[in-house]
Formats: C-alpha cells, structure tokens, sequence
C-alpha cells in the first residue's frame, strides 16, 4: 500500500467530536495540534493512501487536521492562540502564506513537503520557524515524532514577576490571573471532596473515550485504567505519559476550566500522592541530616525568555503544572543540548534547590512508580513558586545555567493579602 507522497501531500480533513457526540471535547487535549494544509489538493488519491497517512500522524499525535483552503485554516489558527501548532505544508503554501502566519505565538513548528527541495531551501533563512524540507513522507514523520516528544517533554508554562512584584506575566494590580490559578487547584480539591462514588472519574473517562474513539491504543488504555485504577496509582499512571499525562498537562498549560473540572478527581488523587511521598522524602533526608536536594531540568528556550530570566534576578517563577526534574544533571544536560532544528531556541539548564522544609515546595521522587526509572524523575506539584538566584552562560557545555531557589510560605502569603487590599 502506497503513502501519500511529496506530489500528493494533502489528505481529507477528518471529523473532531461535534454538538452531536454524547460526550464530547471541543478542543485538542494534546500538548501539540498538528495540521496538515495544501490547497492544490488531488481528490484522486487513493482512500487506502490517505487511511494510512492518518494512521501514521495519529500515531505521533492524535489531533491532527486537514485544509485543502487556506481561509478556513488561518481562521482556524487565530482562534487558537494557547495551542502549539505543527503545520504541514507544500513549498507553494508556504512562499505565499507564512508572512501571514509565522509571526503567530501558536505556530510552533512549520515542516515544508514538497518534490525540489533546493527549491524552498532559502526559506528557512527567513523563517525561523521552519525545521526542515522534506521530499519522503518517512524522513517526515520522523521529524515530527522527534518534535513532538521535544515539545511534550517540555510543555510548562511559568509566569515571572520582578523583585518589585511588577509582573511580566501575571501577577498585577488590575489582574490576579496568577493568584486565580493558586487558587484553583485548591478549589478543585474542595469540589473533589464530594465525590464519593468515583463519578468524577468515570466523567473523566467517558470525555477520554469520546476524544480518543479512533484511537485504539488509548481505548485499551482508558478500558484497563477503568478496569485497575486505584488512588495509590496515580503517580504510576502519569509517569505512563498515555492520554491521562498528556489531557491533565494540556488543562494545566492552558487554563482550560471546563477540562480541568473534568479531571479534578484526577489531579487530587495525583497532589495526594505526591504529598504522601513527600513526606516519605522528608523523613529520609532528616535521618541524612540533609534540606536540600539538587534537581536539574533541561530544556530549550528561546532568546527572548533567557532574557526575561536575566532580567528578573530576584524575582519569582511559577510553574502551571506539575512540574518534573531530574537528580541526574548528565540526564539533565543531554536533554538542554539535544540538537534542535529550530534556530531560534537554546539549551537551559535549570538548578533547582528543593527545600524539604518549605511548606510551599512539594516534591516527590517518584522514580520508582515511573516507566524510566533511570532518569531518576522527581516531581513537584502544582503552582510551585521558585526564586530566579542566578543566570550565566556556561561556554563549556555551551547552554545557559539558572538557579532556582523556593520560597517561604510566609512571604507568599504576604504576597496574596496584599493583592486582595486592592
């Protein structure tokens, strides 16, 4: 069976849950929308062909659209300003629309399909965002599964606000976005507490079942979650990295309400365990007479967030998620200088201190409820609040280094009273 190639690039679009589903989610719950554009679209490619082009992107990622008018998708684009867009597309496409488009926050990553590819090279001089130009379908694929997994492995986002509590993101007189999403996690734990017959659960499921009835790999995992979970499983089910770590980091990223009412009992469960194993962390390090413990995160950045980290020395940090890290700084360092296609982006390496005696600082070492037990993964829970300490570039290994640091829950406190006198 023949794939769609470079002459014939574009497939149908495909339906997403509509008003009509019993359950449905109105938005991709991935870290990662990819979309796939040509207008000059062959109506005579073959179904099987096409059949098997959705079955390989799905494999990658499983929300993935198709537009064969550019209309409807720029529309489509400009109305999802939190997602981060893969976009496929010819070489014609992309000489006449990316002006149009590539300035856009939610254009993460442009992959160019087409048959000369001397042709279009002179783009990616332009365009930043354009990772490479491909004329085999496999040597694409291979691409977007390695971008899609650089992206899910990174997809936190943090807010920043100086030493003098003026924001760069969040936290402002006129907006308390910040505190609200404190908070939230809170509420949704108070809501949890009612549910006393896994109804929230099975809610949760259903919306899974809906969004992934295509998927026969997620199907089978959302039937054994419904078949084995437990509370006490929580950490194993999202160090799994299935639908439930990439639908909860989604409604996290993206403060999207309706989802994470939808995941609540979820999350709870996983803060719950995180605390417990906590606690179990604590009592090791008092018998090691020993606070701290040095975590590492690599990640890739672009110039101008370096620059909001340098500026904001002694400022704050706020990760919207959960947030994960690494005892092992080699684990660490390989990931910030994984060579990246992206010209725009350069490797970090975070250096955290993790206080066990702030109450504000909840981590876990959860290596051995994970599927890697060899990146020796600690996890924070949500809305952790970090220090900026220090940044420097470190020449050597050719990637910035920022020190991280926690903070008291005296002084947030003090932070949150203040922002409610106005």
């Amino acid at each position: 069976m023949a794939m769609i190639n470079a002459k014939s690039p574009i497939v149908p679009k495909i339906g997403r849950p509509t008003a009509g589903d019993p359950v449905s989610l109105p938005h991709s719950v991935e870290d990662v929308t990819i979309i796939w554009f040509d207008q000059n679209m062959d109506e005579s490619i073959n179904p099987d062909d096409v059949e098997e082009t959705k079955t390989l992107l799905r494999k990658i990622n499983d929300y993935v659209l198709f537009f064969s008018k550019p209309e409807p998708c720029l529309d489509y684009i400009k109305t999802v300003p939190k997602e981060k867009i893969f976009l496929i597309t010819s070489g014609f496409y992309a000489v006449e629309q990316l002006d149009k488009i590539h300035s856009l926050e939610q254009i993460d990553s442009v992959f160019i399909f087409c048959v000369f590819r001397g042709k279009y090279v002179p783009l990616m001089e332009k365009y930043s965002k354009i990772i490479d130009i491909f004329t085999e379908q496999k040597d694409l694929m291979e691409s977007l599964a390695t971008n899609v997994e650089l992206v899910t492995k990174q997809a936190t986002v943090f807010g920043l606000f100086d030493g003098k509590q003026r924001p760069t993101r969040y936290l402002t007189r006129e907006s308390a976005s910040f505190l609200w999403f404190q908070l939230l996690t809170d509420v949704l734990k108070t809501i949890t507490a009612s549910d006393t017959k896994n109804q929230g659960i099975e809610e949760m499921l259903k919306h899974c079942q809906c969004y992934y009835r295509t998927n026969r790999v997620e199907l089978t995992n959302i039937e054994d979650f419904r078949k084995t979970y437990k509370p006490e499983d929580a950490i194993i089910w999202y160090s799994k990295q299935s639908f439930v770590y990439r639908s909860v980091n989604k409604a996290l990223r993206t403060e999207d309400i309706d989802a994470l009412y939808t995941f609540r009992v979820y999350i709870t469960h996983l803060r719950s365990r995180i605390a417990y194993q906590h606690n179990q962390l604590r009592r090791t390090c008092r018998d090691a007479k020993s606070n701290i413990i040095r975590l590492y995160r690599g990640l890739k950045m672009t110039n101008g967030e370096i620059s909001q980290m340098i500026d904001n020395i002694g400022g704050l940090i706020s990760m919207n998620g959960f947030f994960s890290t690494s005892r092992d700084i080699e684990q660490a360092v390989r990931f910030a200088t994984k060579p990246s296609s992206r010209n725009n982006v350069f490797g970090v390496l975070l250096e955290i201190d993790g206080d066990i005696n702030l109450d504000k600082m909840i981590f876990a070492d959860i290596a051995q409820f994970s599927t890697y037990p060899e990146e020796q993964e600690v996890l924070f829970d949500l809305s952790t609040v970090f220090k900026i300490v220090h940044t420097e570039l470190d020449k050597t290994r050719n990637l910035w280094v920022i020190q991280l640091s926690g903070i008291v829950k005296l002084f947030f406190l003090d932070m949150y009273n203040d922002q409610c006198l106005y």
